[in-house]
């Protein structure tokens, strides 16, 4: 088992190391990470902290640029309890009923001990108020919690036990209360998740943990196919990799990435059997940054880390369906930056490095601010949302922290201008005793927007607050025109069906005739960060597509499209049988009994030759050059 003592060695020795560490990371030197001197979880209050007669306040009411807090830790009555801390939230969401949240945190209840619990809440009205029952095991030290949910919407909750084993707990009322499932292996800093999609492994439950405040010789990863009920004997993890997290693919692939053990920077792991085969067996091993490291024990955060390394896989219909997306805070003591890298090929490659935060960068010499706590989220459309917390508005002692959030639209390329979300905070309220606020927040994104849960010390003590953070209101990226060189046809309006990449119809509507001559018409905002087919039809006008592929509308101020002209039978095609409609209505004029709408094409009111050289410059062309 692993020596406390031992632990607490290292890390003072960590303090002692640290600049000399980063000086080599400043001179291009690649250096081992130091994950044997990282900051354990400990049990170093002996006895839980025993409150008498609970005092109460009234939380503070955060509203900035239209974001709205409410405090999650609070009494039945909605009060803030006073004295007690909490943090490192972790969080879940019912997939079948986004209302239905869940947040697991270390809860201390006086903020002058260390000694933590398994702190839990829930809400049923998308984080509108809260409630907090309580510590799923009252007087019981437990940290590093980790929530999950399956695809029915059972909420999991991994706790860390002080002798570097978890415990698996199971909530089937929304959070509401826990029951044991019993040992979860597992070690320090572990991460956690449940696959839930119908391709393939639903349910199969992942989990890795950190090399030190290890029981298993070094090794780090494990799996339950059984909700829980038993765990695979742990398996090494290529490249030790570690303050790390977990996703999962379409088709069950299991997705790792972290913090090197062996060698500067970020590192990332893939197993496409860890959900479906008989054992999981690791496919490669691939650095992510080369040139930045995560950096733990600076002077924001001076127990823990700077944040985590996150992974999440694009499992949207979209045309980024499969990218894997990393972001995290890297640096050192003298400043640390939030950044993000992708990989369009299943983590084979990697692209450089993309600042998220839009400041000055506080890894050059020139600005030592720091952006740290960096966490993302994607969400099921392909959006990804960021959230950090950020020292810039405290220019002199640079400790102060706000909440700040960015999205991308097209798969991290570009982030939007970074927002604050909260007013400044000081993060060492509680510090020595509470060395750290934590090592994470938690961020969890939908297609309407994300959830986020952050601690903070707005009432003096550290309290978790969560945000509801809307998508992007995206308006003329949905707008698709439509026009036609031979002249605009009748002005009738024009049928429109919108299908998904599965080519499902998710839209009909209409085009209508613009001032210009063109036909153009709204697509739903709903739809306009997904690849989509788009057919136009009015009598015997189709619409020719711009692409032989969906058409991805994000960041697009408009997709052109043409019109051809012929389709007499209405068939949707341009053949031999347009011909022969034609005929039968050649040499009529409107009032003869013989006209056919259908068949004039130039709309004169008459069938002559004219039609038939329109249908002759569009024959056959219909089918694969047409959609």
């Amino acid at each position: 088992m692993y020596n406390v003592t031992m632990g607490k060695r290292l890390f003072v020795l960590a303090g002692s190391i640290f600049a000399a560490g980063f000086a080599l990371v400043s001179s291009g030197r690649a250096v081992p990470t130091g994950y044997l001197f990282e900051p354990h979880e400990e049990n170093e209050d002996s006895m839980p902290w025993v409150r008498a007669v609970p005092r109460y306040s009234v939380p503070p009411v955060q509203h900035r640029n239209g974001f709205v807090l409410h405090q999650v830790n609070v009494s039945a009555s909605g009060l803030n309890i006073v004295g007690d801390a909490a943090n490192e939230p972790s969080m879940t969401v019912d997939p079948n009923n986004p209302n239905k949240l869940a947040v697991g945190w270390r809860q201390f209840d006086s903020i002058t001990s260390d000694f933590r619990q398994a702190g839990f809440g829930y809400s049923s009205n998308g984080g509108a108020t809260w409630t907090f029952p309580g510590r799923i095991e009252p007087g019981v030290f437990r940290s590093d919690p980790v929530l999950s949910t399956n695809s029915a919407g059972d909420f999991y909750y991994l706790s860390l036990q002080d002798t570097f084993y978890c415990t698996l707990f199971k909530s089937t009322n929304g959070g509401g209360s826990y029951s044991s499932l019993g040992p979860a292996v597992g070690g320090d800093k572990q991460w956690y998740t449940v696959v839930h999609n119908a391709n393939a492994g639903n349910g199969v439950m992942h989990q890795v943990w950190s090399t030190a405040g290890n029981n298993y010789s070094g090794r780090q990863y494990s799996r339950s196919t059984n909700e829980g009920a038993t765990w695979s004997s742990p398996i090494n993890i290529p490249d030790k990799i570690i303050w790390g997290t977990v996703d999962f693919g379409k088709n069950g692939e299991l997705y790792l990435a972290g913090t090197s053990g062996t060698q500067f920077g970020l590192s990332f792991a893939r197993s496409v059997n860890a959900s479906t085969g008989a054992s999981a067996t690791w496919d490669y091993q691939r650095m992510i940054f080369t040139s930045a490291d995560l950096a733990y024990g600076v002077s924001i955060n001076p127990g823990g880390l700077s944040g985590q390394v996150w992974i999440c896989s694009d499992r949207s219909n979209g045309p980024r369906s499969g990218y894997l997306y990393v972001l995290s805070t890297v640096g050192s003591s003298s400043g640390t930056d939030v950044y993000f890298s992708r990989s369009t090929n299943n983590g084979n490659t990697w692209s450089a490095p993309v600042r998220v935060n839009d400041d000055a960068s506080a890894i050059a010499a020139s600005n030592q601010h720091h952006h740290w706590f960096g966490t993302m989220a994607c969400a099921p459309n392909g959006r990804l949302d960021a959230i950090w917390n950020d020292t810039r508005e405290d220019p002199t002692n640079k400790t102060r922290s706000a909440v700040y959030y960015s999205y991308s639209l097209d798969g991290g390329l570009t982030w939007s201008a970074n927002v604050p979300v909260t007013d400044t905070f000081n993060p060492l309220v509680g510090y020595p005793v509470q060395n750290k606020i934590g090592d994470y927040t938690a961020l969890v994104a939908d297609n309407a927007g994300s959830h986020a849960v952050f601690s903070a010390t707005f009432n003096g003590e550290e309290d978790l607050y969560h945000v509801r953070l809307p998508a992007p209101a995206v308006t003329v990226s949905g707008t698709v025109n439509l026009s036609d060189s031979l002249g605009a046809p009748t002005g009738n309006p024009l049928a429109v069906q919108v299908r998904n990449a599965s080519g499902a119809l998710v839209q009909s509507t209409t085009a209508t005739l613009g001032s210009t001559g063109g036909y153009s018409f709204a697509l739903d905002p709903n739809l306009v960060h997904q690849s989509l087919t788009i057919t136009v039809k009015a009598s015997h006008w189709l619409a020719k597509a711009v692409t032989s592929s969906p058409i991805d509308l994000v960041g697009k101020s408009g997709v052109n499209y043409s019109l051809i002209n012929g389709d007499v039978d209405g068939d949707n095609s341009i053949t031999i049988f347009d011909y022969s409609a034609l005929s039968a209505a050649f040499d009529s004029s409107v009032g003869d009994g013989n006209y056919n709408a259908e068949a004039d094409l130039d709309g004169d009111g008459s069938i002559t030759i004219f039609d038939y050289l329109i249908l002759s410059s569009n024959f056959d062309l219909f089918g694969s050059d047409w959609s």
